[in-house]
């Protein structure tokens, strides 16, 4: 592993916890929701926002439930709400993995997705030289994230936001950032993307909005940004490495998420609940699913391959829930669609880019 500065790069592991690029395994990551709570209110957040939190029994059962899995690689991934505000449990369970004799010698990777603001020098010097990756949100301007990122009162978190970042980079800890565009966002979003990377990140992933409608117009115009944003900083398209923005990487042109609205991974939610991710992170969107989505309760089940579903048992769940012709229905189609578009493309892109560089 190498580290300095911004710039940080770790052993490659499998795609979505980590397989070789192009291939989908779950098998051996674990989601958990620490918490419903956050400081900021996204607008394009689908999390139902209050107090609940995890306690540390459910903690250490999650972990326990993960190391059911035959998977060589292991991977928990903390999510919210804003994980970090539950730290004390992030460090326990990070303790406590390594010390599980189930483990076997496996090596269990933490991911935290996280919006910046409580990450101080106190946590990120547990962090360091462990192996965690931060998932960092961050969509560029102070303009933006006012509109889309803001404070219950209105408060400009921006320059704590930056100063967050400027830590994380001086730490050594292993990040990417997640940048999100909005429909009819994505002319804004150039000049918002290269403010990202000319604040040193160097590993990005693009999201965009679910919950809304894309118009036709908005979907190409985003699909092309795409496709701009792929040839600039991610070498597709035969471009020679020369021309790569130095040691930037589009972490879309080897991911296999899309659709993301078809996520097949698991949570567990706050409570011990086991869930197919949708039913949590759309459920402000899609609010039927979380009684569709159920996969039964920590203790009541007894590995993790049992509830592991395929991507055409969610699309099943889905479309009984939100059946095509009614509003819901609509929408869910639409997102789907996007994701459909846009994991096409960045599979085009990434062949290219993967052949290019052999």
């Amino acid at each position: 592993m190498e580290r300095g500065g911004w710039m940080t790069r770790r052993k490659p592991r499998p795609e979505g916890m980590g397989a070789p690029p192009g291939v989908r395994d779950y098998s051996g990551s674990l989601m958990v929701m620490l918490t419903h709570a956050c400081p900021l209110r996204c607008a394009y957040c689908g999390v139902v926002r209050d107090r609940r939190a995890m306690g540390w029994e459910t903690l250490r059962r999650s972990v326990d439930f993960l190391l059911t899995s035959r998977s060589d690689l292991l991977q928990l991934r903390y999510f919210g709400g804003e994980p970090l505000l539950e730290f004390d449990l992030i460090r326990r369970a990070i303790g406590y993995a390594a010390g599980r004799p189930a483990r076997a010698g496996r090596p269990v990777h933490h991911m935290i997705t996280t919006n910046g603001l409580g990450l101080d020098d106190r946590k990120l010097e547990f962090l360091a030289g462990r192996d965690v990756e931060v998932m960092f949100s961050l969509d560029g301007s102070a303009e933006t994230h006012r509109r889309w990122r803001a404070a219950p009162q209105g408060q400009d978190t921006h320059p704590k936001l930056l100063a967050s970042l400027r830590r994380l980079q001086r730490s050594g800890v292993s990040y990417f950032v997640n940048f999100v565009v909005q429909p009819g966002g994505a002319v804004r979003s150039r000049s918002d993307l290269e403010l990202v990377v000319s604040w040193g990140a160097r590993r990005i992933q693009v999201g965009y909005c679910v919950g809304v409608e894309w118009g036709e117009g908005e979907k190409q115009e985003f699909l092309g940004f795409m496709e701009e944003t792929a040839r600039r900083y991610g070498n597709a398209d035969h471009q020679p490495a020369s021309k790569m923005r130095a040691g930037m990487e589009l972490l879309n042109l080897k991911s296999r998420a899309e659709p993301v609205m078809l996520s097949d991974e698991v949570i567990v939610e706050t409570d011990g609940a086991l869930y197919l991710d949708p039913a949590v992170f759309v459920e402000r969107f899609f609010p039927s699913l979380k009684a569709a989505m159920g996969l039964g309760r920590l203790g009541e089940v007894g590995s993790l391959a049992e509830v592991r579903r395929s991507r055409a048992e969610v699309l099943r769940l889905f479309r009984g829930c939100c059946p095509p012709g009614t509003p819901q229905g609509r929408l869910f189609l639409n997102n789907l669609a996007l994701g459909l578009d846009v994991g096409g493309l960045m599979d085009r892109l990434g062949r290219r880019t993967t052949r290019d560089t052999r």
